[in-house]
């Protein structure tokens, strides 16, 4: 695609933020024309050089002050997400303290992330530098996006790479907060770009030669699509994407809190979070009890409140979103299985679990995007890590056992990017975040993070 040309499409297209739990437009914003996407990267190359040859000290108390901006402006934020989303509102806002962590982690490890290290050679020394790669353009989704945006923003600033953020469709709103507190930190003109551009349009940005690596997080088939498009102009890629989490139950000697555990990890975000637990397995002799239990819970968890004004009780976030969850639960539905729960009111769906479904159903394969979960019963470990092992996805794990030690030998055989024993996700700036197979490939946060995007360049001191 020429970069000089203007597509209808691009003229015609427009960033609506559409309140999912009434339907009500809210707000419309232009998508950029392809002369403004020329444009956008052409500022973000031109700030280049100037962001990396600043001092990595005054890049650090830049991300210091956009920490304060994103902190101060939390309340905000979240008011935008609500109508946005349409998540609950107590699932909004989990991450601000996340993301304010995020950036002074980063600001405080700068100079650490990027020393050079010496390497012995068979017959001196040589050293490897660490550089930026110049443009990034970080593709977000909308389920998480506030962090999500953080998570690729703070490392690359960091190192000294301008970014360019395309933001989700429909939190424009949001996103141009961000991008304006961004801005007011101190962050230079072309160093931080939200990028409205439109899904036409992405081929023709990865493909400038100025652009020399694209984040995206979202589904697997767009990580296929954008990888496919990336590998024909040999741009660096890094993929996060779904996840069908398993969340094994060996053995527990407190079900109650076992089972709160498993509430919260489904319904995170509605059930509309990457790293939610999606499908419980569990030994045989705790199956009817963990059941009963985890359907009393949602129940009251999913009741929607009308005493509360913004209350958007697992309404998912657009009725595209509640047309493919209700689809899956059909098909399974119609293959065999039974729901319990999950009943559907518009865009809202209730806490659900699908029991009893055929060993040949489709959604074993798929990702429930939304707090319908899968109930499996199992009788041994063998046959919980290859249930667990069964879905294409790999993302992440939980694994529960009140024994020392089965629970890690489990959970050391089970296929995936990062799992945890007896206990929730860590949403912690400093660990590594990152899939296998389906669920992507490339790391998030920590030094991990920053290396995805940095040139390791090697120098033969003598």
């Amino acid at each position: 695609m020429s970069t000089t040309s203007i597509s209808n499409a691009a003229r015609e297209r427009t960033f609506a933020v559409v309140d999912p739990r009434t339907g009500t437009e809210i707000s419309r914003r232009p998508a950029f024309t392809d002369a403004d996407v020329v444009a956008a990267i052409d500022r973000a190359h031109s700030a280049y050089r100037s962001w990396r040859d600043t001092d990595i000290a005054d890049r650090a108390e830049v991300l210091h002050r956009i920490a304060d901006l994103q902190a101060a402006n939390a309340r905000e934020l979240r008011r935008l997400l609500i109508h946005e989303m349409g998540a609950p509102p107590e699932s909004i806002g989990w991450d601000f303290d996340f993301d304010v962590s995020m950036y002074r982690w980063y600001a405080d490890h700068g100079a650490e992330l990027l020393a050079d290290e010496p390497i012995d050679v068979a017959d001196g020394r040589g050293m490897v530098v660490k550089r930026p790669l110049g443009v990034i353009l970080g593709i977000i989704p909308w389920n998480a996006h506030v962090m999500l945006t953080t998570r690729f923003a703070a490392p690359n600033l960091i190192v000294g790479n301008t970014v360019l953020v395309k933001p989700p469709p429909q939190c424009p709103e949001s996103a141009a907060l961000m991008e304006q507190l961004v801005h007011a930190a101190g962050v230079p003109e072309g160093v931080y770009t939200a990028l409205y551009s439109t899904h036409e349009q992405t081929e023709m940005i990865i493909a400038d030669p100025r652009v020399h690596a694209v984040s995206f997080t979202g589904s697997a088939a767009g990580g296929a699509a954008v990888a496919e498009i990336a590998g024909r102009h040999l741009t660096r890629v890094s993929l996060e994407l779904g996840g069908s989490d398993p969340f094994v139950v060996l053995s527990t000697d407190d079900l109650a809190g076992t089972v709160a555990d498993a509430v919260d990890l489904r319904l995170l975000v509605g059930g509309q979070a990457c790293i939610c637990a999606k499908r419980f397995i569990l030994m045989d002799d705790l199956y009817d009890e963990f059941v009963r239990l985890y359907l009393e819970q949602v129940r009251i968890a999913g009741t929607p409140d009308p005493s509360v004004p913004d209350d958007a009780t697992w309404t998912l976030s657009s009725d595209l979103a509640a047309e493919r969850l209700q689809d899956q639960v059909d098909r399974a539905v119609a293959q065999g299985a039974t729901l319990v729960g999950g009943e559907r009111a518009g865009n809202i769906f209730a806490p659900g679990l699908l029991v009893d479904v055929p060993d040949d159903a489709d959604v074993h394969s798929e990702e429930l995007f939304g707090p319908i979960a899968i109930a499996y019963r199992v009788h041994d470990d063998d046959e919980a890590v290859e249930i667990a092992n069964g879905s294409p996805y790999g993302l992440g794990a939980y694994v529960y056992a009140s024994e020392p030690g089965r629970a890690e030998a489990v959970a050391e055989r089970i296929d995936s990017g990062m799992c945890f024993i007896n206990r929730g996700p860590d949403l912690d700036a400093a660990v590594c975040f990152g899939g296998v197979k389906a669920s992507g490939f490339g790391r998030a946060h920590g030094r991990w993070g920053a290396e995805e995007f940095l040139n390791h360049r090697f120098v033969r001191t003598r």
